[in-house]
C-alpha cells in the first residue's frame, strides 16, 4: 500500500507541471513499471530541463567508418537510388541549422549539382528543393532557390546562364516528382 500512496503522491506532484499529460503519464506507468518512468516524466516537465532542449549536443561517430569509407557507400546508394528513380528532397536551410553544417557553402546538395572530376560519372539521383517547416526555420522555397543561386554565382563561379539551368532544372523535377492535391 505504500508504494500506491507513493505513486499517488508523485502523480499529484506532476500534475502541477504546466504541460501535464494525463496520456503521457499512463503511457509511463504502462510501459516500463519496472523502472521509475515517472521521474523522468517529471524531469522533462521541469523548467530547467527545458531550457536545455536548444543546446546543441555533438555525438563523434569516430571510429566507425572513415570519411575514406564513407564517399564510395554514399556513391554506390546514390547509384541505386538512381537506378530505382528515388528522389532526394532537399531542404537546405533546414538541414544547415540541424547539422554540423555552418553554412549553405557546405551544404552537400553542392556536391550532387556539381560533382567533381573523380564522381563526374556518378549518376545522381533527381533532386527537389523543399522547405522542411517554414515557421520554424523562417524560410521559403524562394529562400531556398536564391540560397542555392547565390551559392552557384558568388560561391562556385557558375556563370549565370549555367547556375539557371540548374534551378530551372531543380524546379522541373519538383513538378515531376511533386505531390500536389487536386482541385475539386
Amino acid at each position: 500500500m505504500g508504494s500506491t500512496l507513493h505513486l499517488l503522491y508523485k502523480r499529484q506532484r506532476a500534475m502541477t507541471f504546466p504541460a501535464w499529460s494525463e496520456m503521457e503519464w499512463q503511457r509511463c506507468q504502462q510501459a516500463q513499471p519496472d523502472i521509475n518512468a515517472l521521474e523522468l516524466l517529471q524531469l522533462y516537465h521541469q523548467e530547467d530541463c527545458r531550457q536545455r532542449y536548444n543546446e546543441k549536443i555533438t555525438e563523434p561517430v569516430n571510429g566507425i567508418f572513415s570519411t575514406d569509407d564513407l564517399r564510395p557507400l554514399q556513391n554506390l546508394l546514390l547509384q541505386e537510388m538512381h537506378r530505382q528513380e528515388i528522389v532526394i528532397e532537399m531542404l537546405p536551410t533546414s538541414n544547415v541549422r540541424i547539422s554540423p553544417y555552418n553554412n549553405h557553402r557546405q551544404h552537400h546538395l553542392r556536391r550532387w549539382l556539381m560533382p567533381n572530376e573523380k564522381e563526374s560519372h556518378l549518376a545522381i539521383p533527381p533532386l527537389v528543393i523543399g522547405t522542411d517547416d517554414a515557421g520554424i526555420f523562417a524560410t521559403s522555397i524562394h529562400n531556398e532557390y536564391a540560397h542555392i543561386y547565390h551559392q552557384l554565382i558568388h560561391k562556385l563561379d557558375i556563370p549565370h546562364q549555367q547556375a539557371a539551368n540548374i534551378i530551372q532544372q531543380l524546379e522541373s523535377n519538383a513538378t515531376v516528382y511533386g505531390f500536389y492535391e487536386k482541385s475539386q
